[in-house]
């Protein structure tokens, strides 16, 4: 593996930057959400949704500045629709366009395909994001330390499920997952470590959340907030179509299909 490949591969995004596109639409559903959010409590429609906000979530929650935090905390809530199913159908037309470029065929995303795609990304929300956080916080209290052990693990289980989905994609065929094991353990260890400093990447992000939101100038300007989950966002996307690009151009190194 040449080292000159993988800067190949990362300036493929800069070349086709449509391959961006895809992302960016998850992200616009989401904030168009969240405006929908901020005009629910808003003449006329908070004849409809207020009664409904007060009722779940309390009055306070109709007026500013709690209405503020409460938008925050219903988006970050609905995250399991805009970052796992929505961000999962991207990816699959982020990976089909990348295979028709390095490849140069037209790959079509078959039915259950498409479905196998979506359902295993959900295990590795669920695996990554909701059932190994629940166990180690068990016996893990440092806040630190809990981040680096979900960062190895979430590296660990998406070296491992998604390239063989990838490779799924490419050969339009469920068994192709099954088969794309075979290229994990070609990959691994260049794509552990590649997802790894990806993961690594949004320590930072996340770490500052819980200051920014004790902090003073949020509590006079709560909009602020925004401008956090919008970095979150926009980062999400950079490392998503990059990662995207490295992975399948390894993978088509790989394959003779």
């Amino acid at each position: 593996m040449r080292a000159d490949r993988i800067f190949a591969f990362l300036a493929i995004p800069i070349k086709r930057p449509i391959l961006f596109v895809p992302f960016l639409l998850v992200y616009l559903v989401k904030w168009l959400y969240a405006l929908l959010l901020f005009y629910a409590v808003q003449w006329p429609l908070n004849k409809v949704f207020g009664p409904i906000i007060a009722r779940f979530w309390g009055p306070v929650a109709l007026h500013y500045p709690g209405h503020i935090f409460w938008m925050y905390s219903s988006l970050k809530a609905s995250n399991w629709f805009f970052d796992v199913i929505l961000l999962s159908i991207a990816s699959l037309f982020v990976v089909v366009m990348l295979w028709n470029y390095l490849k140069g065929t037209r790959v079509r995303v078959r039915f259950w395909v498409g479905i196998l795609y979506v359902l295993v990304y959900v295990l590795i929300f669920f695996l990554g994001q909701k059932a190994f956080p629940s166990l180690i916080a068990r016996y893990l209290k440092s806040l630190p330390w809990m981040w680096l052990v979900m960062v190895l693990f979430n590296a660990l289980i998406h070296t491992v499920l998604v390239i063989p989905l990838f490779y799924m994609v490419l050969r339009e065929r469920v068994i192709g997952f099954f088969e794309g094991f075979r290229w994990t353990g070609v990959l691994f260890f260049r794509a552990f470590l590649l997802l790894l400093l990806a993961f690594a990447s949004f320590i930072p992000i996340l770490y500052a959340e819980a200051p920014i939101l004790a902090s003073t100038y949020v509590k006079m300007y709560p909009e602020l907030v925004f401008i956090y989950m919008g970095v979150f966002d926009l980062w999400t996307v950079v490392v998503n179509v990059f990662v995207h690009a490295v992975l399948v151009g390894w993978l088509a190194d790989e394959v003779r299909y």
